[in-house]
């Protein structure tokens, strides 16, 4: 059985969530009340998808129209993949707020690696998230639902960079470190495919086989059109 998206929940790790239904996650977050949950719900599944337009459009409707529950954490974060980037840095007067309350200098400094990434400073970036891992690991923060989503970016960074092993390294720890909740999400997955395609690039093809037929069997069940379905299928027909 597939599970359905709870009608409350604005976390990423729910949506999609385990069997990559895609279009019956977004049938069911369009049930939900509250105008800034579904819109960041929505947002999410877009990001799935790809679909970065569509991301900041349904960002834009749930600022406009009741504003986010949290974890508003995670609206930086997708305000600056999908190109509001003055929007994501609106959002630091907060993190400076929680950075003093309750610790979250580390992922103060992940929206900013974020804003760099995706305005091509590559070295800023990396600098960022560099700082974000130290932070987080030196006051041993616990992971937080924006983790997976981090450390892709991050691995994106330094592969664009030629930082190869660095970049595996990166998705190695984060695939060892993250919590149950996000093992089954969406966006864990993807840095499960990353990560195989990383090891291809390398030459350790039997690591990421392993990787391709379990990510094929935990979305057994999803939609044909799957970004990740899909890009499996594709690395199947190349080797």
């Amino acid at each position: 059985a597939v599970a359905t998206l709870p009608a409350t929940s604005s976390h990423a790790g729910q949506v999609a969530f385990p069997g990559g239904r895609i279009d019956a996650a977004e049938r069911t977050a369009k049930k939900i009340f509250h105008p800034g949950r579904r819109s960041m719900v929505l947002a999410h599944i877009d990001l799935i998808r790809g679909d970065l337009p569509g991301v900041a459009k349904h960002l834009r409707h749930g600022e406009t129209h009741g504003g986010y529950y949290r974890p508003w954490t995670w609206i930086p974060l997708l305000e600056a993949r999908s190109g509001l980037f003055r929007e994501a840095r609106g959002w630091l007067p907060r993190m400076e707020e929680g950075a003093r309350k309750w610790g979250w200098a580390d992922r103060r400094e992940a929206i900013l690696a974020e804003v760099a990434l995706a305005q091509g400073e590559l070295d800023e970036a990396i600098r960022k998230f560099e700082e974000s891992a130290r932070l987080r690991h030196s006051d041993k923060r616990l992971v937080w639902s924006g983790s997976d989503l981090v450390a892709e970016s991050f691995a994106a960074a330094l592969r664009r960079k030629g930082q190869t092993e660095r970049a595996v390294e990166v998705l190695e720890q984060a695939q060892g470190e993250f919590r149950p909740f996000d093992a089954g999400g969406p966006y864990w997955q993807k840095n499960r495919l990353d990560l195989a395609k990383l090891y291809r690039s390398v030459g350790r093809i039997q690591e990421a086989q392993t990787i391709e037929a379990d990510l094929l069997k935990r979305l057994s069940l999803a939609d044909a059109d799957h970004p990740i379905v899909l890009e499996l299928q594709r690395l199947q027909k190349a080797s």
